[in-house]
């Protein structure tokens, strides 16, 4: 459990690594982060 900011980031980074670019990329495309 992240109960630190420091501790929270961490946390973030290791589930970013759950997910390969692609799929990272698609999620935030489809949210309308990226302008085609």
């Amino acid at each position: 459990e992240a109960r630190t900011y420091d501790a929270l980031w961490r946390r973030t980074g290791d589930i970013c690594n759950l997910f390969q670019p692609e799929e990272c990329w698609n999620f935030f495309r489809h949210a309308g982060y990226v302008h085609e």
